[in-house]
């Protein structure tokens, strides 16, 4: 059955991520309570490429001609692969805080702030969906997003109306 989805996917031309997140995944479910460590799920990839991943040149070329650590390139198997339960567990309790904490904002009455909320629910999902393609938290965007979130977040917790006193000044 693995290979008739291997196939599909190779025929829509993403077969080689198909097979790293296979990779991946069967690094996850040797070691699902902590994981194999920060970035060192590609030391296993040599175990845990399927067999139909030999059929693709750019799996062959990884493995035995390039000198990289190979990549999961897809951040949530990636997470569950190095940290396993436990470090996919912080994480997500730390996404979800991140969406309580702007769906809070909706509440408003003011149209900036809630605008504001809305526009960081779109960043969360955007980060959520792209995690399936990218599995680097080195993208400025990440950080400078989940930055915006809690500023957003602060300012509507502080005394006196931010979003109000920029529209009174001018």
């Amino acid at each position: 059955k693995l290979n008739n989805i291997n196939r599909y996917a190779n025929a829509l031309q993403f077969g080689e991520r198909v097979v790293y997140w296979q990779a991946g995944w069967d690094v996850f479910t040797r070691y699902p309570i902590l994981g194999v460590g920060l970035g060192n799920a590609g030391r296993w990839f040599d175990q845990t490429i399927p067999s139909y991943g030999m059929n693709l040149i750019e799996v062959r070329q990884l493995l035995y001609r390039s000198t990289d650590l190979p990549n999961i390139k897809n951040l949530w198997i990636r997470i569950l692969a190095e940290t396993g339960f436990v470090g996919f567990a912080f994480f997500a309790a730390w996404s979800v805080s991140m969406l309580q904490k702007v769906s809070s904002c909706r509440d408003t009455s003011k149209t900036l702030q809630k605008l504001a909320a809305i526009w960081c629910i779109f960043i969360v999902i955007g980060i959520i969906l792209e995690g399936f393609s990218i599995d680097s938290f080195g993208m400025p965007y990440f950080w400078i997003s989940c930055g915006l979130i809690l500023a957003i977040d602060q300012i509507q917790n502080t005394e006196g109306d931010f979003f109000s006193q920029s529209s009174e000044e001018e």
